[in-house]
């Protein structure tokens, strides 16, 4: 059986007046449990692939099945855009990235 390492929440803003919604995370360490916040371009089709770099040692890869295990992937949380800006805003919240790697390296860097 193997233990889960990880907890990744997507949050996501509310539409702003032209219809756009803003993207971040939540990951948290279930070993130290520490976490880390952090902001992102695309949506969660981008923090659903954090599974497979994130499940893997750094530079490699593991199969689906096997991230599914190890990374859990929670329900996307939707906030009111003013509570998303204040969160994630860049003085308080840095930029994870947009690709599945820059992402990983962003919160193994954090946590």
């Amino acid at each position: 059986m193997t233990v889960i390492k990880y907890v990744i929440t997507p949050i996501h803003s509310r539409r702003d007046r032209n219809g756009n919604t803003y993207w971040g995370f939540n990951c948290l360490n279930t070993r130290t449990g520490k976490s880390v916040d952090g902001s992102i371009c695309g949506g969660e089709s981008n923090i659903r692939a954090i599974m497979l770099t994130l499940a893997a040692p750094e530079g490699q890869e593991v199969p689906w099945d096997e991230a599914k295990e190890s990374v859990a992937v929670l329900a996307a949380q939707e906030m009111p855009i003013r509570e998303f800006d204040r969160r994630f805003k860049p003085s308080v919240c840095d930029y994870a990235g947009c690709l599945s790697d820059e992402i990983t390296r962003f919160i193994r860097s954090k946590i």
